[in-house]
């Protein structure tokens, strides 16, 4: 348990490893934002189809 609490103060103190981790982590979220908004109501513009 200390190790791991040792990794995240040297990640919370070391700036470039901090915005790395955190764009790591915001890559994934804006997959999953995108993927979400093309599923999410499949069927709410069929109406406009001819």
């Amino acid at each position: 348990m200390n190790m791991i609490k040792g990794e995240w103060n040297y990640i919370r103190h070391n700036r470039l490893i901090l915005i790395s981790v955190l764009a790591i982590m915001f890559i994934p979220f804006l997959y999953c934002i995108f993927f979400l908004k093309s599923v999410w109501d499949p069927y709410g513009e069929t109406g406009k189809l001819r």
